[in-house]
């Protein structure tokens, strides 16, 4: 299970060095450590992100991260790794600096949610960077819209970060697609877990595309249907109950194929990422 965040941490003062980077700016906290903002000494003062992990956190995420990023390199849908190291009680990870979340950016809208139109262009990108991600053998296990972050990119302008809980669906040996394994443990969080993450069940792509879906609704609506981890119970409840027509009456009608479709993919199974993409691009016209 997710970790929750560790908010007595001391926290970085403005102006610290780690190596070559200073800090100027706490982001924020996850499971495993905290987020600074960094200027790059070496590079003109550029904008970084350092992700610290601390020696003494009873669970670690750090290293797997940072391999699961060294295999995303040369994608612009994630970050590009700049450095890494330890120092005497941490170690840290640094990346490119991104704009805020697309949960962030939901919440100072005036109505705190997006548009139709923005909802399935945005839709069309995460899954975009969910597809990729994929393509490497990886599965992200916490998609939600706090995990995608804006770029100042055309062709790409949002990023999917936080490997943490991310995984492999390929057998190092065999280089097939893994076999499902029993009592798994719950991984991912609550709110855009997928049914199959509630029933502790080892998850695959198509459970990506559970919680990519549950973030549209977020988007579009603001909220989800359901109380997520406030009451645990009653989300799983909602989850498995609602028709499609109750929970896309907010999307336009092809997002009730979509989410149908997810329905019925297998855990092996590859999804037909072109076809959901086709149908939202009908949405749009």
């Amino acid at each position: 299970m997710k970790q929750e965040a560790d908010t007595k941490r001391p926290h970085f003062p403005e102006g610290k060095q780690i190596d070559h980077f200073t800090v100027f700016k706490f982001i924020g906290s996850g499971g495993y450590g905290d987020i600074y903002g960094v200027f790059d000494q070496t590079n003109d003062d550029e904008l970084c992100a350092l992700k610290v992990e601390y020696f003494s956190s009873p669970k670690k995420g750090l290293d797997e991260e940072l391999d699961i990023m060294k295999k995303m390199q040369g994608s612009p849908c994630f970050p590009k790794l700049i450095s890494f190291g330890k120092q005497e009680d941490f170690k840290y990870l640094v990346m490119e600096l991104f704009g805020p979340s697309l949960s962030a950016m939901r919440r100072i809208l005036p109505r705190r949610k997006y548009t139709l139109y923005t909802t399935h262009r945005l839709a069309i990108d995460m899954l975009h960077a969910i597809k990729e991600f994929h393509k490497r053998g990886f599965i992200h296990r916490d998609i939600k819209p706090g995990n995608f972050l804006i770029r100042p990119h055309t062709n790409y302008p949002i990023a999917l970060i936080d490997f943490g809980l991310s995984q492999s669906f390929i057998n190092e040996k065999t280089h097939q697609h893994v076999s499902p394994s029993r009592d798994a443990g719950f991984t991912g969080t609550c709110r855009y877990a997928s049914p199959n993450a509630h029933s502790e069940k080892q998850l695959s792509r198509r459970d990506d595309l559970y919680s990519w879906f549950y973030s549209i609704l977020e988007l579009v609506d603001g909220k989800v249907p359901w109380p997520g981890s406030r009451d645990r119970d009653l989300t799983i409840q909602m989850k498995a109950s609602m028709k499609p027509q109750e929970l896309c009456q907010s999307l336009t009608p092809e997002f009730i194929e979509i989410y149908n479709y997810i329905t019925t993919i297998k855990f092996k199974d590859k999804p037909n990422y072109k076809w959901i993409k086709e149908k939202i691009e009908v949405s749009l016209v």
